[in-house]
């Protein structure tokens, strides 16, 4: 048996360290071992596989074509069928189906005919249609994530560097995750496009979300504590605007100061939105205002009381 090193084995995550203990690891190179990793990750992001849209078109234009040539021979037949019998039978198919199974000669012949083509058309049809919604089911699946894309490569590939040569599957499948085929991947799990924070958290901050195996960071990211720590800080920076803004502008007595203060949070406010989350900017329009709105209430109920105590004129006591 040959022996590959550390960089070449099939459990290697990110880092090139190898994990024995890993759950794919007890099964042997193949189908077997991709398999168990495809379906290691608890949030099931790798369950990535292809939708053959080439093949699956052409599947349906051959049903297609199959069912125009069915309904043009049955539209051949009731046009040339002769004989006032025959003619009665198009509208009865209880005299139709008595023709095929008891008629004789050219009039047996073409009920037969027709009974059997629409038999045909019959099976033929159901299988087109059901081909249809199941490929209207598959079109609606998400594209993978591209982190997860390229976790499941550096697996398939067997090396960092995801060249070919050792891929862990033989035969036509080591094209299965050629970036010629990316258009056609799609994840059977699902799939949420991230937004910065997470993908940051998801990239550069990897190393504190990985699952451990016998204490060693593993391949696979756990995507629960992700959404768990952008939560946390999304919610921090809520508190922090809504607040620390409020307390800001309770403490500071100009009024100039405070409308400089409004402006600098709703800007950080809608920088903050259109940063760190996947907001449309239709949503962001929508936070923004509302966010304003309530520091613009806040702001003119002071500014009105301290213009108020400012012309309001000092009261003298009364001498005697």
């Amino acid at each position: 048996m040959a022996v590959t090193s550390s960089k070449e084995r099939s459990g290697e995550a990110e880092t090139g360290r190898t994990y024995r203990d890993a759950p794919w690891e007890q099964y042997p190179d193949g189908y077997s071992k991709f398999a168990a990793f495809l379906t290691a990750d608890p949030d099931k992001s790798t369950t990535i596989f292809r939708r053959f849209d080439r093949a699956n078109a052409r599947n349906l234009l051959v049903l297609e074509s199959e069912i125009a040539e069915l309904e043009a021979r049955l539209d051949r037949i009731e046009m040339e069928g002769g004989g006032q019998d025959f003619l009665a039978s198009e509208q009865s198919w209880e005299i139709l189906n008595y023709q095929a199974n008891m008629e004789k000669g050219k009039i047996g012949d073409e009920a037969r005919a027709v009974v059997r083509i629409t038999m045909e058309l019959r099976a033929k049809l159901k299988e087109y249609y059901e081909a249809v919604l199941r490929t209207q089911n598959m079109m609606a699946l998400s594209r993978p994530n591209e982190r997860a894309l390229k976790a499941i490569r550096r697996f398939f590939k067997r090396n960092r560097a995801m060249t070919d040569g050792a891929e862990l599957i033989a035969g036509a499948m080591v094209k299965h995750l050629d970036k010629s085929n990316e258009e056609d991947l799609c994840v059977l799990g699902t799939s949420v496009e991230p937004d910065r924070l997470t993908r940051l958290f998801e990239g550069r901050f990897a190393f504190l979300f990985r699952e451990k195996i016998n204490d060693e960071p593993s391949a696979i990211i756990l995507h629960r504590k992700v959404e768990l720590a952008v939560s946390f800080i999304s919610t921090v920076c809520a508190a922090i605007f809504l607040i620390g803004a409020i307390l800001g502008l309770y403490f500071v007595t100009s009024s100039k100061a405070r409308l400089g203060m409004l402006s600098g949070f709703t800007v950080a406010f809608a920088a903050s939105l259109a940063v760190l989350t996947n907001a449309r900017r239709q949503d962001v329009f929508a936070a923004t205002a509302a966010y304003a709105a309530v520091l613009v209430v806040f702001v003119s109920g002071n500014l009105a009381a301290s213009s108020t105590q400012s012309t309001q004129p000092p009261s003298h006591r009364s001498r005697p």
